[in-house]
């Protein structure tokens, strides 16, 4: 998380135009997905649930090495040490992560309703 002074007269910067361009992209990837989630089958939703966990484990050491870049940022930005360390991730974290979003504390895999994701707020 390397961050730039604002433009002169408080305009957006490049790189917050191109993060605000991704977010807007992912939440219209989002929204096109909804549809084919609601008749997916709990089959194909555990599936995809367990392909997601199992790109995120093999993704693990980019998610850290980027997470501790931006915790180095945080702390020259003065961001509040109880702050960053809700935000700092180390492998047993972003193990529960992965766990947390796959199976319920009763131990069922989880079950999310794609007419959830169809009720948020559009972006973009």
């Amino acid at each position: 998380m390397t961050t730039q002074p604002a433009p002169a007269g408080g305009g957006v910067t490049p790189e917050g135009q191109e993060a605000t361009a991704a977010v807007r992209a992912a939440a219209r990837a989002a929204r096109t997905a909804t549809a084919a989630l609601t008749s997916a089958s709990d089959g194909a939703l555990d599936a995809a649930l367990g392909a997601m966990a199992r790109a995120l484990d093999a993704a693990a050491p980019a998610v850290l090495a980027a997470n501790e870049q931006d915790m180095r940022a945080a702390a020259d930005e003065g961001l509040p040490t109880g702050v960053r360390d809700r935000l700092r991730l180390d492998e047993q974290r972003l193990a529960a992560e992965i766990l947390r979003f796959l199976v319920t504390p009763s131990g069922g895999m989880q079950r999310y309703a794609a007419r959830d994701l169809a009720d948020l707020e559009y972006v973009g």
